[in-house]
């Protein structure tokens, strides 16, 4: 791989081994209880993830730059914690594309975050965010593009409509810059770099 070659990559939040069991878990129900769950592609939980920003093709030559900002927006936010919320969808609850479990951000402490990466990605000639506003979750399922739109309307209501018991909570403390190589069998990630969320010092507390 050359300097002029570019990567698919995005930045993200690894989850616990805990939070992918519990995934597992959720999209057993999901399929068993959603009407046309065939319709579904279901997302293997072991690559289960909350994506932070979507980079898109990265160049190469690039790749030690980005890292470096990340590392330097790491070192400005403190690790917190997080939960398992409520279901959802996008675009919208009648016309359903992708189905997802919300992480909470209680306190916005995800939201600061997604926008120090957004400002700071920009900064370096990436592309704005799609999306207005910063969800933080965990995407469970994409809908198939052949579904008929009366079956996406069931899917959606049912998902409205479902209320899902979900016990779980863990501590964010990294921040991942993520390859994303796409494949039949679906994607296959390599994480690039690694950078850890840093607590206060007694100076930023005081």
């Amino acid at each position: 791989m050359s300097e002029r070659d570019t990567i698919r990559a995005f930045l993200a939040v690894e989850l616990p081994a805990s939070v992918r069991q519990t995934i597992a878990r959720l999209q057993r129900q999901l399929q068993r209880e959603l009407p046309h769950a065939d319709m579904l592609r279901w997302v293997n939980p072991d690559i289960a993830h909350i994506t932070l920003k979507f980079l898109g093709e990265t160049p190469v030559a690039e790749i030690g730059r980005v890292s470096d900002a990340v590392e330097a927006v790491a070192r400005r936010h403190a690790p917190f914690t997080t939960s398992l919320g409520s279901l959802g969808v996008f675009p919208h609850i009648q016309r359903p594309r992708v189905l997802w479990v919300e992480a909470t951000d209680e306190n916005g402490a995800f939201r600061r975050l997604a926008r120090d990466i957004e400002t700071t990605m920009q900064a370096l000639g990436f592309q704005p965010a799609q999306e207005k506003r910063y969800i933080p979750h965990i995407t469970l399922a994409r809908v198939r593009q052949r579904i008929r739109r009366h079956e996406q309307a069931a899917i959606g209501e049912t998902i409205g409509d479902l209320e899902v018991a979900l016990d779980m909570q863990w501590r964010v403390e990294t921040i991942t810059f993520m390859r994303s190589v796409l494949t039949p069998q679906g994607p296959h990630y390599t994480p690039l770099s690694t950078h850890a969320l840093q607590p206060p010092t007694e100076t930023e507390e005081a």
